[in-house]
């Protein structure tokens, strides 16, 4: 993960893009991420990551990029590993099963 000096969130004017943390470093984005709840999250929740990166244009393009959720379904975490995104399940967060 990114060290950061600010984390917050960022949506657009007209409230069609919504990114849930958004961290900046040295006034540049360096971290865009989005949270689910989905115990299996899929690739879809990674493509609209990108289409709200691409929305906030060249400063977010170098951006680390990262998903949180319960789980993630095999295509993601493959897809996820090939295009370097972090992922960030339940139990990486809390140390057990989202189920328990």
């Amino acid at each position: 993960m990114p060290a950061t000096d600010e984390l917050g969130s960022w949506w657009s004017r007209n409230g069609q893009v919504e990114i849930d943390i958004v961290g900046l470093r040295n006034h540049r984005f360096n971290l865009l991420a989005t949270c689910k709840w989905s115990a299996q999250t899929g690739t879809r929740t990674l493509g609209r990551l990108l289409e709200h990166r691409d929305h906030l244009g060249g400063p977010a393009g170098q951006a680390q990029l990262a998903i949180f959720a319960r789980g993630f379904d095999p295509e993601l975490t493959t897809r996820a590993a090939e295009e370097n995104v972090l992922l960030f399940s339940a139990d990486d967060l809390f140390g057990h099963p989202a189920n328990a």
